[in-house]
């Protein structure tokens, strides 16, 4: 049985680039999380819903926002893991009738895998409760690179006003 508030008792997915292990989110992680959500987003507060530079307190709220929000299968939330800290962490929540992916990866580990695995496991869960596609949101900093990483996970570009969006076909 999963039990949302401890680490030890979540079951544990395949996805082992860099000796990570993916898993469902648990209470446990969310302040790790928030952490990984700052050092991603200190310097780009228009990628999400900052208004300001974000500060860890904002970061937690979100956190146990989305971890909530998975917990009453409103959304999906797991985490990389690796030498028992979070590395990564991605979601997918429903916004206006679509399902739209957000991740974080430690600057430390970038490049290894671990985001493309845990878009892949998102997505696959996404598809599981009825999703026909996933988007990404890209914000106005350091936009060559998200594109860059979203493109080598199947996602291509559609229209949108503002910000650029992608859009990955699961089926």
């Amino acid at each position: 049985m999963e039990d949302l508030y401890t680490r030890n008792a979540v079951s544990e997915a395949a996805g082992k680039h860099a000796g990570a292990k993916i898993r469902e989110t648990c209470y446990a992680d969310v302040g790790e999380i928030a952490e990984l959500m700052l050092e991603t987003y200190k310097h780009d507060a228009y990628a999400t819903t900052f208004e300001r530079e974000p500060t860890y307190n904002k970061c937690f709220s979100i956190a146990m926002a989305k971890f909530y929000m998975a917990s009453v299968k409103e959304a999906i939330d797991i985490v990389a893991v690796s030498g028992g800290s979070v590395i990564g962490n991605c979601e997918i929540v429903k916004k206006d009738g679509h399902f739209v992916l957000g991740i974080s990866v430690s600057k430390a580990v970038r490049n290894r895998g671990i985001g493309r695995e845990l878009v892949e496991t998102a997505a696959r869960r996404a598809a599981q409760i009825g999703a026909n596609a996933v988007y990404a949101e890209i914000g106005m900093r350091n936009r060559a690179p998200q594109i860059g990483f979203f493109y080598a996970c199947g996602f291509r570009a559609v229209e949108a006003s503002g910000d650029i969006a992608l859009m990955k076909k699961l089926c």
